[in-house]
């Protein structure tokens, strides 16, 4: 559980993970993103982990809401994963899209960056976490450079500013 941070403190910012449930989601997690994320100084969240009592869809949108960040690993096409991603972008949270393989990325989302891995390289995990420790950063710096043009016409943007 992460350590509140006392009144001096900033607090640290949040990047929800958004990954498809499967035999290799909790070793990807464990073994590549957190470590990712926090070398960036971001808490890490997995969004399957937030689920409680009640509403489903209630959980994701407030889980989405206090996020910094979202990172969506676009591999199996997996309508969680995308549903997340399209609350991010309603709501203009800056966003990771990483995937396994293109052919998983929906054509319209092609534009926007998107990290790929091909897990048949020798040490890809090492590449990959590389990969999303230097987009957290990036985005660190200037998050509104990770929410693509198009959303920051609606007036959640107003309510990011």
């Amino acid at each position: 559980m992460p350590k509140e941070p006392t009144p001096d403190e900033k607090p640290k910012p949040k990047c929800l993970i958004s990954i498809p449930l499967g035999a290799n989601s909790d070793t990807y997690y464990e073994d590549i993103f957190i470590p990712a994320i926090e070398e960036a100084g971001f808490i890490a969240i997995r969004a399957d982990d937030l689920y409680s009592a009640g509403d489903k869809l209630n959980n994701i949108g407030i889980s989405t809401k206090e996020a910094t960040v979202l990172l969506a690993d676009l591999t199996g096409k997996n309508a969680v994963v995308l549903y997340q991603l399209g609350l991010a972008h309603a709501i203009t949270r800056a966003v990771i899209l990483i995937t396994a393989s293109m052919e998983d990325v929906p054509s319209d989302l092609r534009t926007l960056r998107v990290i790929d891995y091909d897990k048949n390289l020798l040490k890809w995990d090492n590449l990959l976490q590389k990969k999303i420790t230097h987009a957290l950063l990036e985005i660190s710096k200037n998050p509104y450079f990770a929410i693509a043009p198009t959303f920051f016409e609606s007036e959640n943007a107003e309510k990011q500013e």
